[in-house]
């Protein structure tokens, strides 16, 4: 799988879309790059007036503003990376009538690009760890498995909705709506220990929810991964991506007539 990907010819066409796809964001924009930090930031601001003064949503006895960004890291990757990368198709279709290549190179260029926009809004996260003397350890190196992991599950959904969104043009209407519903089926403004208890199984197969839990578990907690709460990601990560490219590959001769 990706073998193709890895050939010199189509590396060099993956960069050049990454950095296509990365210049076009921020396109005669003053800000520039400053809006991969500017939105979750916001949000940061907006939640925790909202849930944090407003709501007094409980946080687990973590201060309201770095436990929302901690959450709001990884959804605003998930929510960047699905809805560029599940327009990339349609908005190439140009070049996808007109020349060869591997098509996944498209898709997998854009959810890169957010995986460049969630390290610069990092940057502000390292800000808040120190401002509010969170405790830095060597279990801080278990984020990168979980990003791993969601960038393997982003690109099964991505793979999927980018063959649909070529056919029926009304799935990047509904994508918007959707994600919002997601992010408040995750635990971005609240923590997991608020879910019910006869309700938590059902609410732990969202694969979301282990993967944030899995930040604050690290960062705040410097505890290890529980794999019990991230198993439903990376199952649905190792069976789903294979499934969701093999799927891909089949729609793929089919782009050029139907884009």
């Amino acid at each position: 799988m990706f073998e193709g990907l890895f050939q010199k010819h189509n590396f060099q066409l993956f960069l050049q879309f990454l950095k296509r796809d990365l210049l076009a964001r921020y396109k005669q924009t003053f800000v520039g790059f400053g809006w991969a930090v500017i939105q979750p930031l916001v949000m940061m601001i907006v939640f925790s007036i909202i849930f944090g003064k407003l709501v007094k949503m409980p946080s687990d006895g973590i201060p309201y503003p770095i436990f929302s960004y901690a959450a709001l890291l990884p959804w605003t990757l998930l929510a960047s990376g699905i809805n560029f990368g599940v327009n990339s198709l349609t908005a190439n279709a140009s070049l996808i009538t007109k020349v060869y290549f591997p098509r996944e190179i498209i898709p997998i260029a854009s959810v890169t690009a957010a995986t460049v926009d969630y390290f610069v809004a990092s940057t502000i996260f390292v800000g808040l760890m120190i401002w509010y003397k969170v405790t830095l350890s060597i279990v801080l190196l278990m984020l990168f498995p979980l990003i791993i992991i969601q960038l393997l599950l982003m690109m099964a959904i991505v793979f999927v909705l980018s063959v649909w969104n070529v056919r029926y043009r009304d799935v990047r209407h509904g994508l918007s709506f959707i994600i919002q519903i997601w992010m408040y089926a995750s635990p971005v403004v609240y923590p997991i220990s608020v879910v019910p208890e006869k309700w938590k199984f059902l609410y732990m197969l969202n694969p979301m929810v282990g993967i944030i839990d899995g930040y604050r578990t690290v960062i705040f907690k410097s505890e290890i991964l529980d794999i019990t709460t991230i198993m439903p990601a990376v199952v649905f990560a190792a069976i789903g991506l294979p499934i969701a490219y093999i799927y891909f590959k089949k729609a793929e001769k089919d782009f050029s007539d139907i884009i």
